[in-house]
């Protein structure tokens, strides 16, 4: 690969376009082309022991902004990514399979597995671990989580206990105290919750009970049914999360692309960490809205 080449993909890192899961793969792969042209990372067994941190690791990891440890991972990953021909899927979010399941299928695989040996692992990391996905249930089951995550975020990270969300159809919104354009971390934080949330479709299926959406008495809510229209105008109009989240990681840096990514790279991790740690709170208020098409931060969760 020329050096033209690696420059222009180590530039990608900077474009605020990039998802996370994009920008772990590249900084994976430069990682896992670096331990080759330098014939891995010599250091001392007590190093290893005790920080499990590569030289490699470290220069990249001062370069974006992230941990050694998340570079090695990202590597690890990439590395997985790579031989069991999932590119195109990991790339666009698609695997409904966790980071972890697809490194250990691809482990599983040893060093020289056979073209069926592959493809069976292929399909264990692609296959969907919920039925009906692209099903209508299943898109409104999605939006669901999507507003879950953003109330959820709102109570834990901004205080705003009157949060409300509704869904309609496969599309909602989420009335949170954040200001446009966003002015802090923790409020790109809690917009970037709501595509982290949605994420666990893949791996929790939505009730099985038949949604039936109820007039909305909500705070910041039409009190009618027949008001419905007002909301969905709202839905059209809002302007997408992800943009949202990008203008803010440019704000104040227009001319420092490298800037960009690391804030980028930072709210989004950090929206993953907060879903992972409310799963149960998210699951629940997502039940909520796709039965009743509503919930608030007031209503009491069973745990």
């Amino acid at each position: 690969m020329t050096l033209k080449t690696l420059q222009f993909r180590a530039n990608q890192l900077g474009r605020r376009n990039l998802t996370p899961e994009q920008m772990s793969l590249l900084r994976g792969r430069r990682y896992n082309r670096r331990k080759k042209q330098h014939g891995g990372d010599r250091r001392s067994s007590d190093s290893s022991c005790q920080n499990g941190v590569l030289k490699n690791a470290d220069k990249l990891a001062n370069e974006h902004g992230v941990s050694a440890h998340t570079i090695v991972r990202d590597g690890l990953y990439a590395a997985a990514v790579d031989k069991l021909g999932v590119q195109h899927e990991a790339a666009a979010g698609q695997l409904p399979a966790t980071r972890h399941d697809v490194v250990q299928a691809a482990k599983v695989l040893g060093d020289t597995p056979t073209p069926e040996q592959v493809e069976q692992a292929r399909q264990t990391v692609t296959k969907p671990h919920v039925a009906g996905v692209g099903t209508p249930q299943f898109r409104r089951w999605r939006a669901s989580l999507h507003e879950a995550g953003h109330l959820v975020a709102a109570c834990h990270l901004l205080d705003d206990k009157t949060a409300s969300a509704v869904v309609l159809d496969a599309g909602g919104l989420a009335y949170i105290d954040v200001a446009d354009p966003l002015r802090t971390f923790d409020q790109a934080v809690a917009v970037a919750a709501g595509q982290a949330a949605a994420s666990l479709a893949g791996n929790h299926a939505p009730p099985t009970e038949r949604p039936e959406p109820v007039p909305l008495v909500l705070p910041h809510l039409p009190a009618n049914e027949s008001d419905y229209a007002a909301i969905a105008a709202d839905l059209r109009a809002g302007e997408p999360d992800a943009e949202r989240v990008a203008r803010w990681c440019t704000r104040g840096c227009p001319a420092d692309p490298g800037r960009w990514a690391r804030r980028y790279t930072w709210v989004h991790y950090t929206a993953d960490c907060l879903v992972r740690d409310y799963v149960a709170e998210i699951i629940e208020h997502a039940r909520r809205l796709f039965l009743t098409g509503r919930t608030t931060l007031s209503q009491e969760i069973s745990q």
